[in-house]
């Protein structure tokens, strides 16, 4: 009997939300929140997978000739695994002996509501899934490439890549399609604290919306600001970044506004205004927006707690989330 473990980060994406899909560069962190992957051989003739924190009980399957899943348990919804399918079918998986597979995203929710904290979980998801499955049959494949085109699949074609890269590579990240993805340094002194918002928001819905409107100069704008957050990013100067960061924010509120995202809803805007209010800090939403999380950043602590609790009187969450500078790891290979 044969066991396999992987773990891959969540992220949020500092700057370069929607500019990236347009070729800009962006800039993502990885989250100590970790989607968790176990495959273990069983002495079972099908298989069974299960999903903490997102499903209630298990699951078997059996796989034909071809690599397609059949169902042999009735699901919630038809896609309810969607995602551990799409990794499945890229891989080509045609395991004969039976598999126990947990999918392990609890890390991803709000313990006390049950809601998605927005962090990425389905990106991790499928990296960890993509790792583990490949160490299980010893595949020379590019775990990058699996989880990326997985991924893709699950999202309907929508999305630039950036929370699959995170999740492979950790730490923090310079992120541009088509380029090669780099490791940045975290700029000494600056200090950041995560927000939620309390509302969830799908992703593919925003992107999907983005996709169907007619791009205006905002989004041009969006780009350029992109380039200039990297180049702070990289020249480490904090003031430089937080100049450049607080510009940023300002046109993907214009952005936002042009295109009928709603990127500052769910109190994104109030927190916004008043990091601009006080130009001590800078806020801004993580990602799609709409909801999910925030990030405020400064030059002190004493800023960002002083932010910070007025965002919980206007209903905000502090997340006890910091950044990982690990990527997808692996157990490997070993007996049960």
């Amino acid at each position: 009997m044969m066991e396999a473990r992987a773990s891959a980060p969540g992220k949020a994406v500092i700057a370069g939300e929607y500019a990236v899909l347009a070729g800009a560069p962006a800039i993502s962190m990885a989250l100590n929140r970790r989607a968790q992957v176990r495959i273990r051989e069983i002495e079972e003739s099908s298989h069974c997978v299960s999903a903490p924190g997102y499903l209630e009980g298990s699951f078997r399957f059996s796989v034909t000739p071809e690599a397609e899943i059949v169902w042999l348990d009735e699901l919630p919804s038809a896609k309810a695994f969607a995602l551990f399918e799409a990794v499945w079918k890229q891989l080509g998986m045609t395991q004969r002996s039976g598999l126990s597979i947990i999918l392990d995203t609890s890390g991803f929710f709000d313990a006390a509501s049950g809601s998605k904290l927005g962090l990425g979980s389905s990106a991790a998801l499928a990296t960890a899934l993509a790792a583990a499955l490949a160490t299980l049959q010893s595949s020379p494949v590019s775990i990058d490439s699996v989880a990326a085109s997985a991924h893709q699949e699950f999202q309907r074609g929508s999305g630039s890549g950036i929370d699959i890269a995170t999740a492979v590579h950790g730490g923090v990240i310079g992120y541009q399609v088509g380029a090669r993805t780099i490791s940045l340094p975290w700029p000494k002194g600056l200090v950041y604290q995560l927000l939620w918002s309390g509302e969830a928001v799908s992703t593919t819905g925003k992107l999907d919306h983005l996709a169907k409107t007619l791009s205006l100069p905002s989004r041009d704008r969006l780009v350029t600001l992109s380039r200039d957050v990297t180049a702070a990013w990289t020249a480490g100067s904090i003031t430089r970044l937080l100049s450049e960061l607080r510009r940023y924010t300002l046109v993907l509120q214009e952005f936002s506004l042009d295109h009928k995202l709603g990127i500052f809803e769910a109190g994104h805007q109030e927190l916004a205004d008043k990091a601009e209010t006080c130009r001590k800090t800078v806020y801004k939403p993580c990602g799609a927006g709409g909801g999910d999380i925030g990030i405020v950043l400064a030059e002190s602590m004493r800023e960002i707690d002083l932010f910070t609790t007025d965002a919980v009187k206007s209903g905000f969450e502090p997340l006890d989330i910091s950044l990982d500078s690990a990527g997808v790891l692996v157990a490997g290979r070993s007996p049960c």
